[in-house]
């Protein structure tokens, strides 16, 4: 595509990245005026993997129903079949707790707030994103096609930040934007 360049050779997405090496990246769409994340080729992406590794994806046929047998999930049902399987994965997000509440299960999850800020920049910022792990996450700073510029702090292990509220954390913000300048 015009604008693009897409890589899948480690090599070469590391060196596009100006990194030493990229994990298990399996590709990267690299535009010219800079980095951008697509959710859909992820997405994408990581269904290949799943069913190159035997997995079995269905993703168009709400579940109704989990099939239980002695305290074990071994299906699902959805409106039109059951489908048995020897492990289930739950992909719910943020719903997974009360999705599992009407089925009497629960699962231990610990939520995350994150918090999201756009700023608008007076100077120029790097192509790629900046990342600052911190102790408590990761502060990631990325140009976004606007012209402006997102500030995201993951907070994933920041026990100030462990609650589905998606209310802003002000002190936090503030925080956030005197450690980026």
């Amino acid at each position: 595509h015009q604008g693009f360049s897409c890589y899948t050779d480690p090599g070469e997405m590391a060196a596009a990245l100006r990194l030493n090496a990229v994990g298990n990246l399996k590709g990267l769409l690299l535009e010219e005026d800079g980095f951008h994340i697509y959710p859909s080729m992820t997405q994408d992406s990581l269904r290949r993997d799943l069913m190159q590794g035997g997995a079995r994806i269905f993703g168009s046929d709400a579940v109704t129903d989990l099939i239980i047998e002695k305290e074990k999930v071994i299906g699902v049902r959805t409106k039109h079949e059951e489908i048995y399987c020897k492990n289930v994965a739950l992909c719910a997000g943020a719903w997974t707790g009360r999705f599992l509440k009407q089925f009497g299960l629960s699962l231990p999850m610990r939520p995350a707030r994150s918090h999201r800020i756009e700023l608008s920049v007076t100077g120029e910022m790097p192509k790629l994103p900046l990342i600052y792990p911190l102790q408590e996450g990761n502060i990631v700073i990325r140009p976004m096609r606007s012209g402006r510029v997102l500030v995201v702090y993951t907070g994933q292990k920041d026990p100030d930040q462990e609650t589905w509220s998606q209310h802003v954390d002000h002190d936090l913000v503030k925080a956030i934007l005197r450690g980026v300048a």
